[in-house]
């Protein structure tokens, strides 16, 4: 285990399970198996990847989006000693990663394990077609699907079928979660279309636009991952209600219903001065990070009188 990522073992019950959770996933010998593994921020094979050549297979994501030598791959779990050792270091890294014990603060390079049939490189190619998410007929984004800091949303945005689309061969994906469980999830009807493309409404696609705004405010805020939902549909409102669609606008007003109380714009003198930030088209964030404390207090207190909505 390189000692420049991490500092120890971690022996505890919860780790426990879930390598026996993974192992007893990655032995099945009907299956292949491969870790899917995003270098973009360091790579935790940097020393195994001339030797395992042949069993790696990168996704060929654009050059413009993704520097060759950053490209996120899939690195196949043969059998034997050298698969237990993937399987190990993998899962300890992705430990590591989920709990924060990294160089990197909330880097994730070791996205998944993927159970499938048949051979890894046509997985990787739909894979790769995967990272493209068409926004319009002129713009098309690199979709950062794999990360599992995305997965656990679009495993709550998404139905399983529009998940696995033009993924036939997969059978199972596990990842480490942000409640730091090895979550394992596999496709439970069949496919709506073979194409590797994904087909979402607008309501999921405004769901899918939140995701890195939902993620900071649990991270500053630092509270328990199981107020994600709450947390998203705080940030709807500001999005859909309000009109704050940029990024530091939406974690600005998460993080107020974080400190005050979820439902703080319908406060009348917070609703008030949010009318008048919208007629001037001025910045949420701005505004709220020249309020005092004490006022987000009073504000708090007069709403707690009336309804529960305090995030815990």
């Amino acid at each position: 285990m390189p000692d420049d990522l991490l500092s120890a073992r971690f022996p505890d019950d919860k780790f426990a399970l879930m390598d026996r959770e993974l192992q007893k996933l990655t032995s099945d010998d009907a299956l292949s198996h491969v870790i899917f593994v995003d270098p973009a921020l360091g790579d935790p094979f940097h020393d195994l990847r001339r030797s395992l050549a042949k069993q790696t297979f990168v996704l060929s994501v654009p050059e413009d989006k993704v520097p060759v030598d950053a490209r996120p791959y899939l690195l196949r779990m043969s059998s034997g000693p050298m698969c237990v050792e993937l399987r190990e270091r993998s899962l300890e890294v992705a430990h590591a990663e989920a709990l924060g014990r990294t160089q990197v603060d909330g880097a994730r390079s070791i996205c998944a394990w993927l159970s499938f049939t048949g051979e890894p490189e046509p997985l990787a190619n739909a894979l790769t077609q995967k990272a493209t998410l068409i926004l319009s007929e002129t713009q098309r984004l690199l979709f950062r699907y794999y990360d599992p800091r995305v997965v656990s949303h679009l495993r709550r945005l998404l139905r399983s079928a529009q998940f696995f689309n033009g993924l036939p061969v997969l059978r199972s994906w596990a990842y480490v979660n942000p409640s730091i469980d090895l979550d394992i999830f596999a496709p439970d009807c069949e496919m709506e279309t073979p194409a590797p493309v994904w087909f979402m409404t607008q309501q999921q696609r405004d769901g899918v636009a939140r995701i890195e705004a939902v993620n900071r405010v649990l991270s500053e805020s630092e509270i328990d991952p199981t107020h994600t939902a709450t947390i998203d549909a705080v940030l709807a409102r500001a999005q859909q209600l309000h009109g704050w669609t940029d990024t530091p606008d939406m974690v600005a007003f998460g993080l107020v219903s974080v400190r005050c109380h979820t439902a703080f714009d319908t406060h009348p003198e917070i609703a008030a001065r949010l009318s008048a930030l919208k007629r001037n088209a001025e910045s949420f964030a701005g505004w709220a990070s020249a309020v005092e404390g004490s006022m987000w207090d009073r504000i708090a207190t007069d709403m707690e009188k009336t309804t529960l909505g305090k995030v815990k």
